[in-house]
């Protein structure tokens, strides 16, 4: 699909992980019965996406979850705050035995790929496996951070949610299901009816596109589209020179044709937006149809 998108190249940024500790007797059971994953099925040492959601289904929180024993988890959000997700799920602790910590958030930045779900934790230095890709996120900035990594996860439809996000994507329209993220055999969580009907029964009318052309499309920027709002965008990076990749939630409506996108504070002027989808292949990013 051929669009017009009018802004201009802002500068890109790095991420910045948010990092949380979830450690105690009742870590796994509390884990289990308010994220979206199988944490029962991990192994020790490894990682799974998994996700907090809200009664609705919606993404509150994307994360790695880290499984560094029975009773301490290592979450590693893609996007958010980490004081502030420890002060939205506190009064769901209730009598639990667990507590909750956040660390200072950490930069991801270029290593050797990994598998994916392997990990990498030695002197406080953390590294995640994503197959085609991974993710090190050293407990001091570098200097000059590299991030292609960006480049593989944004091809692959791994999502990093901005917090400038107007609202909350549902977990369909972020493929969460895909990633393995979403069970629905394990036991109840928050938002898991709505997530499992939609798996099921489909009518979710938004999904992951990715975005490439010349022109740099800002995280949590709106989709417009004849005055509607139709999508919004997740991540993007600059992979050459006057050439960019964004991953987006974009109603699916628009998935095909030809259709003129624009921001509210944009300039006049256009580009050419080419969009196509993500890799469904878990763990490779490197087949993406755009």
């Amino acid at each position: 699909m051929i669009g017009t998108f009018p802004f201009a190249n802002p500068a890109m940024t790095p991420l910045r992980a948010a990092i949380a500790i979830l450690e105690g007797p009742d870590a796994q059971t509390f884990a289990g019965t308010r994220f979206s994953s199988d944490i029962a099925a991990l192994d020790d040492g490894a990682w799974q996406w998994s996700a907090w959601l809200d009664a609705q289904g919606r993404v509150r929180v994307f994360m790695h979850l880290v499984r560094v024993s029975d009773t301490r988890f290592l979450l590693i959000l893609r996007g958010g705050d980490a004081p502030a997700f420890i002060a939205a799920i506190q009064p769901y602790v209730l009598r639990s035995r667990v507590t909750l910590q956040a660390l200072p958030p950490r930069m991801p930045i270029d290593t050797a790929a990994m598998p994916s779900g392997t990990t990498w934790l030695m002197d406080d230095d953390i590294i995640l496996g994503c197959g085609d890709y991974a993710m090190r996120l050293p407990a001091v900035d570098p200097t000059m951070p590299a991030q292609d990594w960006r480049r593989h996860a944004i091809r692959a439809g791994h999502p990093w949610l901005p917090e400038t996000l107007d609202s909350r994507p549902l977990s369909a329209a972020l493929d969460l299901d895909r990633l393995g993220a979403t069970r629905f055999g394990k036991g109840c969580y928050p938002g898991q009816e709505i997530a499992a009907r939609l798996h099921f029964r489909g009518g979710c009318k938004y999904h992951l596109r990715l975005l490439q052309g010349p022109v740099a499309l800002p995280p949590g920027e709106r989709l417009r589209h004849q005055g509607s709002a139709v999508g919004s965008i997740l991540d993007s990076i600059e992979i050459n020179a006057g050439h960019f990749l964004a991953l987006a939630v974009l109603r699916d409506s628009l998935a095909d044709g030809e259709n003129l996108f624009d921001i509210g504070h944009a300039p006049h002027g256009g580009s050419r937006i080419v969009v196509g989808t993500p890799d469904r292949t878990p763990g490779t990013a490197t087949h993406s149809r755009i």
